[in-house]
């Protein structure tokens, strides 16, 4: 990428010089798509939004709450009117889902909702009831208090979301890496960052498209059948103005799509910072023709972020992956072919940089970090480039790691597991759950395959505990209280957690690995960690304190 031919950049997707190693060229493949109408978005169907309604009706009756919210979304979204019985219904049922997860305030915004949207006056004693519940629950002070995380120590002066006592170091074994300049003990909160660019992929009817706030009490976009919205503020986002109804790929390849829904978001973001498309290209150039390791001097606003994110690291022969071109050339003609951003690149030159502005930004979404969020549906984590943010990319990898990331509401949290001594990195395991507990040699191999090094944490070097020490652990009060009531707890990241069972195991959790946490990487300390950050994966989903 970013080669010239005659002063001018190459088109990597069609041309001569293409880097693509796709079948088809890219362009014909888009035109065959685009006459044979695969590109067009689903339209409203009231048909359709009847239907999920009807399946999040069987899910309500089995208690499944979170499931029968997003169904209840989608028939939302899918409605021909957003003021008819149909969306009525569908926000009544929505408010039920609340009044179950005892979230009276959003299910009293519901039964507003409901009653504008023409709920029918046949069923209004019932939704009339329900109110009535949620104030009395309110005004009792049965209404629980929601977990709102927040940093440990004080904000960084020069790194917003950042506490002030990590530090940005450079050195030859690690490259850039953060240290910690004190103690710190497990169950600290060391970043909470707003996550510099942000697009669902696995949670398009949970999830607010502008702000990722998830479970509240979303709104449709009235055009496109997939996007909703937290509130009047984020529906007016710039963002969907232009993303409403841009599908690149068919549908059913949502893989591929989801992946340009992130492209094409971090594209937006990056042009609505510049006047024009001369000012993003120089910015960009400089960024990417500077020292790959410089350590920035601050990250305060927009364009320091943007300037870090452009330049991290992706894998050097991406190119050469299946669909590369495809995905490049597809989301370079959607944009261009959108009013606004065409109207701001309009000379070759600005558009040939405007494709390989779109090929850096494929690579670092596909590849830069691999790290991974502890608080998946499936509790194994997923990629990164969910919630895009820059501090936690300075993040070495450990197969032992003494820190993990959860998302929350469109912010990337770092919470330790283990203690850390003043001087120490903070570590992240790049793996998930599930990969994390294959063989060591599976693991280097992976590490230095994916990553370009040798893995040589404190679980790959062959050190082990002593068996004198492993009992010790055994044999502790905390860890055998562990060993009984792990089990006993329901950790479904969506499902009802025992709150009063969590917050005692989530106390041992902590007790244990702050007495033994610096030892050795060992199964036992293996066994805690997992438990305590199957606890934060339920707790930063679910909104709930223990």
């Amino acid at each position: 990428m970013w080669k010239k031919q005659n002063n001018e950049y190459i088109d990597i997707c069609n041309g001569p010089e293409s880097l693509a190693c796709d079948i088809n060229p890219p362009s014909a493949v888009f035109a065959r798509l685009q006459a044979s109408g695969c590109l067009m978005g689903k339209p409203k169907n009231n048909h359709g939004s009847k239907l999920c309604r009807e399946i999040g009706n069987k899910q309500f009756a089995e208690s499944k709450w979170i499931e029968a919210i997003g169904l209840y979304n989608r028939a939302i979204c899918a409605a021909k009117n957003v003021s008819s019985e149909l969306v009525g219904l569908a926000y009544a049922n929505r408010s039920a889902c609340f009044f179950e997860l005892q979230m009276y305030e959003k299910c009293l915004v519901d039964i507003t909702l409901a009653k504008e949207a023409n709920f029918p006056q046949r069923l209004m004693a019932k939704l009339d009831k329900r109110r009535d519940d949620c104030l009395n629950f309110i005004e009792s002070g049965s209404n629980p208090v929601p977990f709102e995380p927040k940093l440990s120590f004080e904000s960084h002066p020069k790194f917003t979301g950042m506490a002030n006592v990590l530090e940005i170091k450079l050195d030859s074994e690690f490259g850039r890496h953060i240290t910690v300049t004190c103690d710190i003990d497990v169950g600290k909160i060391v970043v909470m960052e707003k996550a510099f660019m942000t697009a669902y992929r696995y949670e398009k009817f949970r999830r607010c498209d502008t702000c990722m706030m998830k479970d509240t009490n979303l709104i449709p976009c009235t055009r496109c059948t997939d996007t909703m919205f937290h509130s009047s503020e984020c529906k007016a986002s710039d963002f969907h103005k232009v993303e409403c109804g841009m599908y690149t790929l068919p549908i059913d390849a949502e893989d591929y799509n989801d992946n340009q829904r992130h492209i094409i978001r971090s594209i937006l973001q990056a042009v609505n910072m510049f006047a024009t498309a001369e000012e993003l290209q120089q910015f960009v150039e400089d960024a990417i023709f500077s020292d790959s390791m410089e350590i920035p001097e601050s990250l305060l606003d927009e364009k320091s972020n943007y300037r870090e994110f452009v330049k991290l690291w992706h894998e050097p022969n991406v190119y050469l992956r299946d669909m590369f071109g495809q995905q490049v050339y597809f989301v370079h003609k959607k944009l261009l072919d959108h009013p606004t951003i065409g109207s701001k690149f309009n000379t070759k030159e600005t558009q040939r940089f405007l494709m390989h502005l779109v090929a850096q930004h494929y690579c670092i979404i596909n590849y830069s970090g691999n790290i991974v969020f502890d608080n998946s549906d499936d509790l194994v984590g997923w990629n990164f480039e969910e919630f895009r943010s820059v501090i936690a990319m300075y993040m070495n990898h450990s197969c032992a790691p003494n820190a993990t990331l959860v998302s929350f509401d469109g912010y990337n949290v770092i919470v330790t597991i283990r203690p850390i001594k003043a001087g120490e990195q903070v570590f992240l395991s790049y793996f998930r759950n599930d990969k994390i507990q294959h063989s060591t040699i599976d693991r280097k191999k992976y590490i230095l395959a994916r990553c370009r090094f040798n893995c040589n944490c404190e679980r790959c070097n062959g050190k082990s505990l002593p068996s004198g020490e492993r009992n010790e652990m055994k044999k502790d009060e905390c860890f055998r209280y562990i060993e009984r009531n792990k089990p006993k707890i329901n950790f479904l990241v969506e499902g009802p957690i025992q709150t009063p069972a969590a917050k005692e195991l989530e106390e041992k959790c902590i007790e244990f690995l702050n007495r033994y946490g610096r030892k050795i990487w060992c199964n036992e300390i293996d066994f805690v960690t997992d438990c305590y950050r199957r606890l934060l994966a339920a707790k930063f989903n679910n909104k709930i304190h223990f």
